[in-house]
């Protein structure tokens, strides 16, 4: 969150994605819903984390590639 805020604060663009969005919603005062059920595969922490990740593609020539210079994994 703290990195967030930082970002926010520096007017830097960011690409939040599942987790990423939910963590930006909080840090602009938003809530959650915290029951996921069990057949999601967000909430089966038996699996590796792997396997609950997304996959993000960016696009050559566009305005997001221009920053993955700057990404944090």
């Amino acid at each position: 969150l703290a990195l967030i805020r930082a970002a926010l604060a520096a007017r830097l663009p960011m690409l939040c994605v599942c987790r990423g969005a939910q963590l930006l919603n909080i840090a602009l005062g938003g809530t959650l819903i915290q029951h996921l059920d069990e057949s999601d595969v967000h909430a089966r922490w038996d699996l590796p984390r792997i396997d609950r990740c997304h996959t993000v593609r960016v696009a050559a020539g566009s305005r997001a590639e221009h920053y993955t210079d700057r990404l944090i994994a």
